[in-house]
């Protein structure tokens, strides 16, 4: 038996021409989008991660570049800051960042003098704040003898800038201290500058992990004057290095030159010399019952910026002699190191003052660092010497870092090359490529979004779209 199939007897055409097609297609486009729409809002996962730039833009996987920051999708609370605490050994995000920091105080007063010490924050919050001003106001050098090892400690008061708009309050400034190991024998002394090259560098001829001990090799960098190039901040680390190479020899000399006539020299010597500006330095009307600094500042070898020095020996108990005459011969030497290592920890920090920095103006090098007669004067003294006190002409005149060789003083070598003339594998003056202010260089903890695996993905669709 078969049914009839249900007939009616009036045709009538759609008002709208193709309104079933158009209905279909829209609702097709409009499933899509919301299919696309629940893939972006269900499709990932906040997950933390750590970042070294805070406020760096972290786009999701499907964002286009193209895409608005105000229809990003919020994140959680943001970056959490980092706490600085006393313990940390901190350093900074510039190309050279040979030094280390140790963060000590941070002052929230106003008044510009920041005497209060009870004004402390503590915890300490940190945002990858820039340092817009540092002072390096003194550097104190400590020696001991006869092994050569130093030590120079600087406290560097920074104020902070950046963004500081966040529900928890950001320092106005802080306080840091610097300590820069060197030693002529690695083995006998911690050696910042050797330490740093041996795990900072790859060779293929000596391999990773090069010898902490670099003062009887030749350079390691044994690239060709054409590769030498201004923005790389080796020409400072280079430059640094030699000057201290330079007061080795200084140091060697003048204690060879008191054994082998069997005069006395401490064990110990502690320099405190200051760079800053201002009525800081001793003046002619001195006292040891008076203000010790009064006199005006001024130029960077004057020599009342030694604000202290005196020399010790453990077994003379808490005795001392103030202003030793075992440094007194090579203290063009000494001040010419003491200068670049001054600028070298400026450029770590940021300051890139091109008119009153050794490494960023040539001429300004030729006129703060000096050529020490110290050097020729002792020279036939040893080259002459009985043994075991004798040594010979290359022996002593010889000297190589990791950059170059050279068979007279640094400082002589360093004021004979013209500016932005290649010697060996470093040239001057150093033209950084980036002049913005440096921050520490920590890791944040950041929301970001990672996209779900399929599994889960299609899951969150699906609940999503139901």
């Amino acid at each position: 038996m078969r049914i009839p199939q249900l007939e009616y007897p009036l045709y009538k055409q759609y008002t709208i021409p193709f309104l079933p097609h158009a209905f279909y297609l829209g609702s097709f486009i409009l499933l899509i989008v919301l299919l696309i729409l629940n893939v972006a809002l269900v499709g990932s996962d906040v997950v933390t991660t750590l970042v070294s730039d805070p406020y760096a833009i972290d786009r999701p996987w499907w964002m286009p570049s193209f895409w608005p920051e105000n229809l990003r999708p919020p994140i959680g609370d943001g970056c959490q800051p980092v706490s600085l605490l006393a313990s940390d050994s901190l350093h900074t995000n510039s190309s050279v960042s040979l030094f280390s920091y140790a963060f000590r105080r941070a002052n929230v007063a106003k008044d510009g003098e920041y005497t209060d010490p009870t004004k402390q924050m503590r915890p300490v919050p940190y945002m990858a704040n820039p340092f817009e001003k540092c002072d390096v106001r003194s550097i104190v050098w400590i020696v001991e003898l006869p092994s050569r090892r130093m030590q120079f400690k600087s406290g560097i008061f920074c104020k902070l800038g950046g963004q500081k708009q966040f529900t928890f309050k950001v320092p106005d400034n802080i306080t840091l201290a610097m300590t820069h190991y060197r030693s002529e024998n690695g083995d006998l002394g911690q050696d910042d500058m050797g330490e740093y090259i041996a795990y900072s560098t790859f060779s293929d001829h000596l391999g990773m992990g090069i010898p902490t001990n670099l003062n009887g090799i030749g350079p390691i960098f044994r690239g060709s004057t054409a590769n030498a190039s201004s923005t790389s901040s080796s020409n400072v680390l280079a430059v640094l290095d030699g000057l201290q190479k330079d007061l080795f020899k200084a140091l060697l000399s003048e204690r060879t030159l008191r054994e082998m006539n069997n005069v006395f020299y401490h064990s110990k010597y502690i320099v405190e010399w200051t760079s800053a500006s201002g009525k800081f330095c001793f003046g002619p009307d001195f006292s040891l019952d008076g203000k010790l600094y009064t006199a005006e500042c001024t130029g960077l070898r004057d020599i009342s910026r030694v604000l202290r020095a005196y020399g010790t020996t453990e077994d003379r108990g808490a005795g001392y002699d103030l202003y030793p005459e075992f440094l007194a011969p090579f203290s063009a030497t000494t001040t010419n190191f003491l200068i670049a290592l001054r600028d070298a920890i400026r450029i770590d920090l940021g300051d890139i003052d091109t008119s009153s920095n050794i490494y960023l103006n040539k001429t300004f090098f030729d006129e703060m660092i000096e050529i020490d007669p110290y050097h020729d004067t002792s020279a036939p003294l040893l080259i002459n010497a009985e043994l075991p006190w004798r040594i010979s002409l290359d022996t002593y005149w010889q000297s190589c870092t990791p950059w170059a060789c050279t068979n007279r003083t640094w400082a002589e070598t360093y004021k004979s090359v013209p500016a932005d003339t290649p010697y060996e594998a470093m040239v001057l003056p150093y033209r950084p490529t980036t002049l913005t202010a440096s921050v520490l260089d920590v890791s944040y903890l950041c929301p970001t979004l990672r996209p779900k695996p399929i599994a889960s993905l299609l899951m969150s669709v699906f609940v999503a779209t139901v």
